[in-house]
């Protein structure tokens, strides 16, 4: 058995002036200092970190077990207002348990248990109003969120080449700090903004505590050789389901999540042809209980086989892979059928194939279509990005400076 002693400590200082100015009809010029949506103030943060931890290791499985002391304390100087600190407390502990049933199979299982502080800018009650129709403000009344992680995973290495792999997490947080979004006022009495400057339409982002959430998700992986060494398959699947909170003024939005991801890859490895096939899917579906027009439900899947011939062994290659992808759910307009072909010719030189010359070609067809959902507690966005670098050619040469060449 033995025990490890581990003290840390960390002093983070920070300065951010923010000046905006509104016009002046004396002047005729933007140099009325706002004092509202002004601000110059000062962040320090003091942590502290004490860890013990016990360890014991068998000959078939080992353990540990552990407790941290965590001190953090953050000030915040603004001018002309009182500093605002806030000094936390909390225990981290965690545990760590490992079983081998034999050389190729074992099973792990962790716990971790940490806290997160707000930082300087989420306790600032200075509101920001960068984007005038979102202001976002801090909150000095935040307290901090704890959360509970657990993963256990089992592995399995057979001689005949069988891999099995297979996780899972799962997810605690209470006292989780999100952004709640403020658009009536006349709720929020204590919040400093002014009416007068807040626009139609215009909604304020506070973070706040809003409960507990916790996430659950699974993954297992099975690969195994067919018929020979050269031919091998791969398969995969991932699972999670999810439920968080944020709020709308004061009512509580409660998100519920599930997604789901599947791969399958077959491939052969033959003296001087490989080839390869890849097909996944991505499924996603999130619902809010107080947007229901904002519930979605969005698919992408797709295929990418690849292929490489050595036309001259250890001298001359060429390599091709095409992706073909397809997406649903999203809003109109967004969802793309894209095609990606690529291909590539490598010839190598030298007495030891120190050196590389390739030829590419990237997007043959010029086709390439990239796309993005985000989804987070208070909406959906869907981006399609248009800047993206499509056919072009490629021509390289590369020297690998060995030892003795």
């Amino acid at each position: 058995m033995m025990l490890s002693l581990n003290y840390s400590v960390s002093n983070i200082q920070s300065e951010n002036e923010h000046l905006q100015h509104r016009f002046n009809p004396m002047t005729g010029a933007h140099d009325l200092l706002d004092t509202l949506f002004s601000s110059n103030h000062e962040g320090f943060v003091l942590r502290q970190n004490f860890l013990a931890q016990v360890q014991r290791t068998r000959e078939n499985h080992n353990y540990s077990f552990g407790l941290g002391l965590v001190h953090s304390n953050t000030t915040n100087r603004m001018d002309g207002l009182p500093d605002i600190s806030q000094g936390i407390f909390s225990i981290a502990p965690q545990a760590m348990f490992r079983y081998s049933f034999s050389r190729r199979a074992r099973l792990e299982l962790r716990y971790n248990g940490r806290s997160r502080s707000p930082n300087v800018l989420d306790l600032r009650r200075i509101p920001d109003n960068f984007d005038p129709l979102n202001i976002r403000i801090g909150n000095p009344e935040l307290s901090p969120e704890f959360t509970h992680s657990f993963n256990a995973r089992f592995t399995n290495f057979s001689e005949r080449m069988h891999t099995l792999n297979a996780q899972f997490w799962f997810f605690v947080t209470q006292n989780r700090i999100a952004n709640i979004t403020i658009s009536d006022l006349d709720l929020f009495p204590n919040i400093p903004v002014d009416s007068s400057v807040f626009l139609p339409g215009a909604r304020i982002i506070m973070p706040d505590n809003v409960g507990t959430a916790h996430r659950k998700t699974a993954f297992i992986s099975y690969g195994m050789p067919l018929f020979s060494q050269k031919l091998h398959i791969n398969a995969s699947v991932r699972g999670g389901m999810g439920r968080s909170r944020n709020a709308i003024n004061k009512d509580i939005n409660i998100i519920n999540n599930w997604s789901l991801e599947q791969d399958l890859q077959i491939t052969y490895r033959g003296e001087r042809f490989d080839v390869g096939v890849v097909s996944y899917l991505d499924w996603n579906n999130t619902r809010y209980s107080l947007l229901p027009g904002r519930n979605s439900r969005f698919l992408e899947h797709g295929i990418m086989p690849n292929a490489s011939w050595t036309i001259i062994r250890d001298r001359l290659t060429l390599s091709s892979d095409l992706l073909y992808a397809r997406t649903t759910g999203l809003f109109e307009d967004y969802n793309i059928r894209s095609t990606r072909w690529n291909a590539q010719l490598s010839y190598t030189i030298g007495r030891n194939n120190n050196g590389q010359i390739l030829f590419q070609v990237v997007d043959i067809l010029n086709d390439r279509v990239d796309n993005y959902r985000r989804v987070t507690d208070a909406y959906i966005e869907d981006i399609i990005f248009h800047n993206n670098m499509q056919r072009f050619f490629l021509v390289s040469f590369i020297w690998n400076k060995r030892q003795g060449s």
